[in-house]
């Protein structure tokens, strides 16, 4: 959708000025002038709503982010995918509502950590 606006918003405003230019020659209409104005007016107001809808999907933010401060000397064990094996980064495991989501970069699988799989991590 966002490539047809980008075609047709140009299009508006383009078009809207030959309207306003062409209502201000001797030999146009006054009609001309309104047609312009309204094409204009659209071409803003989409502009406008575009980026009001791409304002509100970077401000929508469902997950919550925990930060867990270890103190001392913490040894981290390298946690592999249930599926694949594939090593698995901090980056991809994400706590939501308070259990640990695996999302596995490699096979794309996503599941949580059970208790028991949380309390062998934990050790």
């Amino acid at each position: 959708m966002d490539s047809t606006l980008v075609v047709i918003v140009p299009f508006l405003l383009f078009f809207g000025l030959l309207f306003i230019a062409g209502a201000l020659t001797p030999n146009g209409s006054l009609w001309w002038l309104p047609i312009g104005i309204i094409s204009i007016a659209l071409g803003f107001g989409i502009i406008w709503f575009v980026n009001r809808r791409n304002i509100a999907k970077s401000t929508d933010d469902s997950s919550n982010t925990k930060t867990i401060d270890f103190h001392g000397n913490v040894e981290l064990e390298i946690i592999s995918c249930q599926n694949c094996g594939g090593t698995l980064t901090p980056e991809d495991i994400k706590i939501i509502e308070d259990s640990p989501l695996v999302n596995c970069p490699y096979c794309r699988t996503s599941y949580l950590i059970t208790k028991e799989e949380e309390f062998y991590y934990s050790l």
